[in-house]
């Protein structure tokens, strides 16, 4: 079973896809930003509005573990990749 989700030119719903598959990719860098704010003003990511306790924990242990220029839950990297 493949797991193949590329959306092809000739598709005629493409146009459609595509902004779909923008528009989620926009929330998840919303979102990436928001829990690297509440970050840096409480230094933790435990009290993030809708996140569990859980993923808290591993965004923190991340951000401890990782290299001194990246100390923030969501590298800058990862949210520059979507272009307005």
């Amino acid at each position: 079973m493949s797991n193949n989700n590329a959306i092809s030119s000739n598709d005629p719903q493409a146009v459609e896809k595509l902004t779909t598959k923008m528009e989620e990719c926009k929330s998840s860098q919303e979102h990436m930003k928001a829990v690297n704010a509440h970050y840096r003003k409480y230094g933790t990511c435990a009290g993030f509005p809708k996140m569990s306790g859980e993923t808290a924990a591993k965004l923190d242990d991340r951000v401890e573990q990782a290299h001194s220029w990246n100390k923030q839950p969501y590298p800058s990297i990862v949210l520059n990749l979507i272009i307005e």
